[in-house]
């Protein structure tokens, strides 16, 4: 039975993990990487992980 928040079968260990990738133009990812973590005082990887789509 899938889990209802995950969606993924209850019990599951990682096994269905899976991978994304994805390419941005440069004017799309300058500013992610510069001026956007300045702006909210966090670091690049925070603010990766929160424009990360969830299942």
């Amino acid at each position: 039975m899938p889990d209802p928040v995950l969606g993924a079968p209850t019990g599951d260990t990682g096994r269905s993990n899976g991978h994304l990738a994805t390419e941005l133009p440069p004017t799309t990812a300058t500013p992610l990487l510069t001026s956007v973590p300045e702006s909210f005082h966090a670091k690049v990887d925070e603010i990766l992980l929160v424009g990360t789509p969830s299942r």
